[in-house]
């Protein structure tokens, strides 16, 4: 186990503390801008000791991260000048860049520093374990009607108001029942949270650690009353450990001798699968038709108005989905309207191609491997991601999902494939 106070460095220290403030963070509104710091901050700290002569190892996947989120800044600004946006549109677009998408390549890029991913899977447990201490007091808020919303900090004029909003509980629209979001600016965000916290507990070694974080991260989920956060609990774990299995001969053999049985099934697994579907929509049938409306409207004008370079900023929706900001609840909707084809692509490039590379290494490696659990959970870690950009806008909550990019770029480094630069 990682001692804290004596087995950490500086820039182990910084990833540590960054994730275990986050509820201090949360209750002082500092929680939106403190990704973005700590990313930075980091990249400070590599650039400082690269020009001081230290030998720096980027893997191909991290420059084609850093490549991609460039070309975001770029298409940023060709956006701004073909729809005519005035200047401050353009600065405040940068800013938004250098918080959001930028953390994209800047947590794959600072992974060259000496981080150990078990000093951040250890930190990510913690943080689970706070949240079970103060989970008990938000429920019993919540049903003796104690005042959801406590304060907004003074920062709120940075973003959406929601990143700043200190509250106890809110309430479904749809049931009127209490919805928790803890730490993250809405529900959902909640669901990805718990989902990343249950692959970080993964990699725990010790099974009294593995278990707190697994019951921290259920507990997220169910609180956060997301959906998707449901489904990827059922599914990516399970998914996970069959895809390794399925290289073992008897597993095949297994699989071959079951395919006619499961191929009878099939019209029942379909039916099946749809009812589900249909029941998971119906649970939140406003929320489902705002989305649906939203993904609409964004192709409709995207292929319209701006296919190939986009419209350089998003656009507040009508009253029919709810003033929703088109383009939001969906990473590549909302890149194709904002930023076009070439935005969309300088995402989904690097994106796949890590998830390609490491299940490719995942699949090939042996269990007792070193390297077998990094593996895994960078896997898991990607899995629920992808899953999460078909609902939300990845680079809006990159300041909480950090800890997965920085885990990602920590496997990715240790790969056999890399390119080292030298100072002389």
């Amino acid at each position: 186990m990682i001692n804290i106070s004596t087995d950490l460095n500086t820039e182990e220290k910084i990833v540590n503390y960054g994730i275990r403030f986050i509820w201090i963070f949360y209750f002082t509104g500092l929680l939106y801008v403190s990704g973005s710091v700590i990313g930075w901050m980091l990249v400070l700290i590599l650039f400082s000791r690269f020009i001081n002569g230290q030998t720096l190892k980027l893997h191909w996947l991290a420059y084609l991260w850093i490549m991609g989120m460039l070309v975001q800044l770029l298409v940023t600004s060709v956006g701004h000048i073909n729809n005519d946006l005035p200047i401050s549109s353009l600065i405040k677009s940068s800013i938004g860049w250098a918080k959001g998408w930028a953390l994209l390549g800047l947590f794959p890029l600072v992974a060259s520093l000496n981080i150990r991913p078990e000093a951040l899977s250890h930190a990510m447990v913690q943080l689970g374990k706070q949240t079970l201490f103060i989970t008990p007091f938000l429920i019993i808020a919540a049903y003796i009607h104690f005042p959801g919303s406590l304060y907004s900090s003074p920062l709120k004029f940075l973003a959406n108001p929601s990143f700043f909003e200190v509250e106890l509980y809110g309430l479904n629209a749809s049931t009127g029942l209490p919805r928790w979001r803890l730490f993250t600016p809405w529900g959902p965000a909640l669901g990805l949270y718990g989902n990343l916290l249950f692959a970080f507990s993964c990699y725990q070694a010790k099974r009294s650690y593995r278990y707190l974080g697994f019951t921290a991260a259920i507990i997220m989920v169910i609180l956060s009353q997301s959906r998707m956060g449901m489904i990827c609990l059922l599914f990516i774990p399970n998914f996970c450990y069959l895809l390794i299995h399925l290289k073992k001969l008897k597993y095949l053999i297994i699989l071959a001798l079951l395919s006619p049985i499961v191929a009878a099934f099939v019209p029942y697994l379909i039916d099946t699968t749809e009812d589900i579907l249909q029941q998971v929509h119906s649970a939140r049938a406003d929320s489902s038709r705002v989305r649906g409306a939203l993904e609409r409207i964004a192709i409709e004008r995207w292929q319209e108005e701006a296919p190939i370079w986009g419209h350089g900023i998003v656009e507040k929706g009508s009253h029919y989905v709810e003033y929703m900001p088109i383009g939001s609840h969906h990473t590549w909707l909302g890149l194709l309207f904002v930023k076009g084809l070439v935005g969309l692509f300088a995402m989904a490039i690097p994106f796949v191609s890590t998830i390609l590379w490491v299940c490719i290494k995942y699949f090939s490696s042996s269990s007792s491997e070193t390297c077998f659990r990094r593996y895994r959970t960078s896997l898991h870690l990607l899995l629920v991601l992808c899953a999460y950009s078909f609902t939300e806008n990845l680079e809006i909550l990159a300041y909480l999902h950090w800890p997965a990019l920085l885990f990602i770029g920590l496997t990715i480094k240790f790969s056999l494939e890399k390119y080292t630069i030298h100072t002389q």
